[in-house]
């Protein structure tokens, strides 16, 4: 009996061990599934297949009695066997080289005080190169423990010792020499591992459509980018050019505002002071249409204040061009197109693009080109005002004292009518001794008149060399008197000194300062922009000594000629078939070529603000 007993007790023992030895059920709360498997397998291959505790065949449907239903006869084509295992994991498995990670979502049902044995099981762990096996990998187990330097307290490797906290939060060393093991999912993680997976798949999805979404966008932001820029830029540009157009125009009119004042005070001092000839009807005439036009232009400021408030408006308007909609909208999709990490909004921007206007400069312009047209004309009216007085002041100064010449004149013939017919009486009486002596007056009279045509024409050929015949007279002769000059020919002379001078200036640069101080010399240049026919110049801004037209003048005669600066710079305003020369000296100077240089100076007048070409002169530059 004793026997039977200690036959049973080890026999249970052999079978515990056996069952110890197991790599199944090693987790609690195990799952139950009915899988289906080819007919060939049988229950072990099936725990094996599926790591399971238990396969229990289940009946199949072709034991049912009475005919199968079209379903069944259906499934019973598809599946040939099935099985309910408990305790299983998934036969998909994740294999690992160097580190198995125990802390994951979802969680394994371990913790640091777990022995390892059991985490193994729950991995249920093998080889590789291996398949499952129904027995622990005891090799395995204990390679793995001394990987992990786990040990019992006599110091030996040991894989039915906790795993520690270290191995639990940094993870299970695989072994050098076996390289690669296999894991598999325990049955109660299977769900939650799928829906990890998914989520995982989803992020890597999404990671991976964002990346192609950066692509496109890297791809393509610049040339939609560059494409709103370009779109700015239009509008920046008409906005530079109504910029422009906006500073001329006021310009404009700040030169109309200084012209008005001056021409309205010079008038105005004109008629405080009143004129000498008011009794010549020519001077009337312009004085009376003087009067009118100060009294039409001069009176009040409207027409100038008209224009200052369509200017402001103008002002105005420009300034809200760029918190305009069409400018704000471009400036939204530039910023948009810079920020955005969406493909489908760049497409969008990309697609506003087309219908995105320019700002619209149409009407400013339009009502710019009006006033600045207007101020021109009205500019223009003022200075032909402002040429009238000078006409009128240049007549009355011409005429001098005032007196009516003509009235004079027959007064005097009609007292020289009354002297002659009281004389003729006289000389009646006295005829014989009247005729004699009028005989030898008209000798006299006639040989002096001989005496002066003579010597008038020794005058004219001698004008042109007079000097010279005063310097070559000896000390010791005493000068001929001469007969006073007429204005012309003292207008004549000192145009040849005027000439003389300049042309020693063009010989010797230090004679300028004195030649400049001599004839009152001021720096001009041409004005950029001419509004009517006549050529303007107007003050330079250089150096008198460095300026391109000379302005000299005596007894009210105003001339230009091309500075100093000019004939040692020729080479430049020769270049390119004289195009320099041509363009700085048009409507002042014809450009020609010849032998030498040599210049005639232009005639020119005061108007406005500056001085207007009368008479164009010519400079020519040698071949």
């Amino acid at each position: 009996m004793t026997k039977r007993i200690l036959v049973l007790i080890k026999s249970f023992l052999i079978f515990f061990i056996f069952l110890s030895n197991l790599a199944f059920a090693n987790h609690k709360d195990g799952r139950e599934k009915i899988v289906s498997v080819n007919m060939d397998l049988d229950k072990n291959a099936v725990r094996i297949k599926y790591c399971a505790k238990t396969a229990t065949e289940k009946k199949d449907k072709t034991d049912k009695q009475g005919p199968l239903t079209e379903e069944e006869l259906k499934e019973l084509a598809t599946v040939k066997k099935k099985w309910k295992i408990k305790n299983y994991h998934d036969p998909k498995g994740q294999s690992f080289s160097e580190i198995i990670p125990l802390k994951k979502k979802p969680p394994y049902d371990i913790n640091e005080e777990t022995k390892l044995k059991k985490v193994l099981d729950t991995l249920c762990i093998h080889r590789a190169k291996e398949e499952i096996s129904l027995k622990t990998d005891t090799e395995l187990y204990l390679k793995i423990a001394e990987a992990n330097d786990i040990k019992n307290k006599k110091g030996n490797f040991s894989y039915k010792e906790s795993i520690g906290s270290e191995v639990y939060e940094n993870g299970i060393k695989v072994p050098e020499d076996v390289e690669e093991v296999i894991i598999h999912t325990p049955d109660y993680l299977i769900k939650e591992t799928e829906a990890v997976k998914k989520q995982i798949a989803e992020e890597t999805k999404a990671i991976q459509a964002k990346e192609k979404e950066q692509k496109y966008l890297e791809k393509n932001r610049p040339e939609v980018l560059k494409k709103a820029k370009a779109k700015k830029a239009e509008s920046d540009v008409l906005i530079e050019k109504l910029k422009k157009n906006l500073a001329e125009a006021q310009g404009k009119l700040k030169g109309l505002e200084e012209i008005y004042v001056n021409v309205s005070k010079a008038i105005q001092k004109l008629f405080d002071l009143g004129i000498q000839n008011k009794s010549d009807k020519e001077i009337s005439e312009l004085y009376n249409d003087l009067y009118d036009k100060k009294e039409e232009y001069f009176s009040n400021k409207k027409k100038i204040e008209k224009f200052q408030k369509e200017i402001k408006e103008i002002q105005d308007n420009f300034d809200k061009l760029k918190e305009s909609s069409d400018y704000k909208i471009i400036l939204n999709i530039i910023d948009g197109i810079q920020k955005t990490n969406s493909k489908k909004k760049l497409i969008a921007y990309k697609t506003q693009l087309s219908s995105v206007n320019a700002v619209d400069t149409i009407t400013i312009n339009k009502s710019l080109e009006e006033v600045s047209k207007e101020i021109t004309e009205y500019t223009k009216e003022v200075e032909e005002i402002d040429e009238l007085r000078t006409k009128t002041l240049e007549l009355d100064e011409t005429l001098g004292t005032g007196i009516d010449f003509s009235t004079l004149a027959i007064y005097i013939f009609g007292f020289l009518i009354v002297v002659g017919i009281g004389a003729y009486i006289y000389i009646q009486n006295k005829k014989i001794s009247s005729l004699s002596s009028a005989t030898k007056s008209a000798g006299k009279k006639f040989s002096e008149l001989e005496g002066q045509l003579k010597s008038t024409s020794d005058q004219i050929r001698s004008v042109a060399s007079r000097r010279e015949e005063t310097r070559k007279t000896p000390r010791g002769t005493q000068p001929i008197p001469e007969k006073a000059k007429t204005s012309e020919e003292i207008i004549a002379s000192k145009f040849d000194e005027l000439t003389s001078d300049y042309n020693d200036v063009l010989d010797n640069f230090s004679k300028v300062a004195g030649f400049k101080q001599k004839w009152s010399g001021l720096a001009l240049s041409r004005k950029e922009r001419q509004d009517g026919s006549k050529t303007i110049l107007i003050n330079s801004s250089r150096a008198f000594e460095k300026a391109e037209i000379w302005c000299v003048n005596f007894s009210g005669k105003y001339f230009a000629f091309p500075g100093s600066s000019v004939k040692t710079n020729m080479a430049t305003y020769m270049n390119l078939d004289f195009e320099k020369a041509q363009r700085d000296f048009k409507g002042v100077f014809y450009i020609s070529s010849g032998s030498n240089y040599s210049t005639e100076p232009c005639v020119l007048r005061r108007g406005g603000a500056g001085f207007v070409v009368e008479r164009i002169g010519k400079l020519t530059f040698p071949q």
